[in-house]
């Protein structure tokens, strides 16, 4: 039985999720972190692949059709099903990530189910990035070669990693995963032109910071504890816990400080739903084989 302190220290954790959800700060982090990370997914989604599919064969099998339909339109522009179900993908990834053990998809945040909120942020996600990405070339932002080469490794790795169910109902093909990341690569570049000299301020700064990293090295250790692993953590892997801590909250203070330069680019880009096809793509629609209804 969990003890009172336990008890305390998840409803802190889930406070603490709520409250990263609820500010969304997250919403650039994908934008960012994509080029350096490669591709975030659903873990669980690649628990059954089949990783010897032929991409080129997958790109042609795939009706030219497919994912066309449009989602919603920013600023009259059509976001197609692809393109918000790769988002949605992302944002289904980070908000278990920040979950954790918890199941995220039976809470609730404010009145907005977990999985409404995931697909407004996709959205938003998708209309910021799209204005970052015009605005970076725009700029004259470039990206390296080498950079344009992973892409296009990354997007053929990601589709010939896909249950084939995702890739023919919403038309993921490499083609068209190259030139997102394309985009991703533009936005995280102007990301980077914006916050690269960026110090954090705050005061509170350096108390969140130390109350932080103390709150995740006890949770990891409490957690090792309750396994059966009694070995202690070493000094090395306190520090790397602390280093990745401060990575965190140095892009979530950047991310707040972008956010100041972005909302007035944004605020006016109406985003208007088509339900008919919003309302089909669902978590579970993620996962099972059968098109929804």
């Amino acid at each position: 039985m969990a003890s009172k302190k336990d008890l305390q220290r998840q409803e802190r954790r889930v406070k603490n999720m709520n409250r990263k959800i609820l500010i969304g700060v997250a919403s650039f982090v994908l934008v960012a972190g994509l080029v350096a990370a490669g591709i975030i997914f659903v873990p669980k989604l690649l628990n059954n692949l089949n990783n010897n599919n032929n991409v080129t064969d997958l790109d042609t099998a795939v009706d030219p059709n497919a994912g066309t339909a449009a989602v919603a339109t920013i600023d009259g522009n059509a976001v197609s099903e692809y393109e918000f179900v790769y988002h949605f993908m992302n944002q289904v990834t980070q908000f278990q990530q920040i979950a954790g053990e918890v199941q995220i998809w039976d809470m609730d945040f404010d009145g907005t189910t977990a999985e409404e909120l995931a697909k407004q942020r996709t959205l938003e996600t998708v209309r910021l990035t799209r204005e970052c990405a015009r605005r970076a070339k725009e700029e004259g932002l470039e990206p390296k070669p080498e950079e344009l080469t992973d892409a296009q490794n990354n997007a053929e790795s990601y589709v010939s990693t896909l249950p084939p169910h995702l890739t023919t109902r919403y038309g993921l093909t490499a083609q068209r995963m190259k030139e997102l990341l394309h985009e991703n690569i533009y936005s995280s570049l102007l990301f980077e032109k914006y916050t690269a000299d960026y110090v954090p301020e705050s005061a509170d700064y350096e108390a969140e910071l130390t109350q932080l990293i103390a709150d995740e090295q006890k949770y990891w250790q409490d957690k090792a504890v309750a396994e059966g692993d009694t070995v202690p953590f070493t000094e090395q892997e306190l520090s790397e816990i602390a280093t990745n801590v401060e990575a965190s909250l140095l892009l979530q203070y950047k991310n707040r400080y972008f956010e100041t330069i972005f909302t007035p680019w944004i605020e006016n880009m109406a985003i208007e739903i088509n339900h008919e096809v919003y309302d089909t793509i669902t978590v579970d629609s993620l996962y099972t084989e059968a098109a929804p209804q």
